[in-house]
């Protein structure tokens, strides 16, 4: 495993909750911003995530300052979904990578789900079966 400078954190409530590698990290921005681009409609919406996302290498992304809101949390969510199961099915995904990947997924569904509750939303979890 790559050290901690070597790695993105992944701050929720101002703790690391993750350690993500860069070369992985870089995978999956990209695969977020690809995924984007095909859902112009949340451009908008997800853009200062996607920046922050994107100049987190090496550094930290912080999920509270990134998923401020329930619409840009539920955005991302969207497109987290999709990217989840392009790349849990998706068998030249390496399998040291996937704890990765599930990881930082269930932490941009927990962030989701807590503030769909405080908007008084419903939320559905969706749940992908994992090689």
């Amino acid at each position: 495993m790559e050290s901690l400078n070597m790695s993105v954190a992944i701050f929720v409530n101002n703790k690391i909750s993750l350690a993500i590698p860069n070369s992985i990290f870089n995978a999956l921005y990209h695969e977020y911003y690809n995924m984007l681009n095909n859902y112009s409609q949340y451009k908008q919406t997800l853009s200062e995530a996607m920046t922050r996302m994107d100049i987190a290498t090496g550094s930290y992304f912080n999920i509270e300052e990134s998923l401020p809101t329930y619409e840009v949390a539920l955005a991302f969510y969207t497109i987290a979904n999709m990217v989840h199961e392009k790349i849990e099915y998706n068998l030249r995904v390496l399998l040291a990578s996937r704890p990765y990947y599930r990881q930082f997924y269930t932490i941009i569904e927990d962030r989701a789900q807590e503030l769909a509750i405080a908007h008084g939303k419903a939320f559905i979890r969706i749940s992908y079966k994992s090689f």
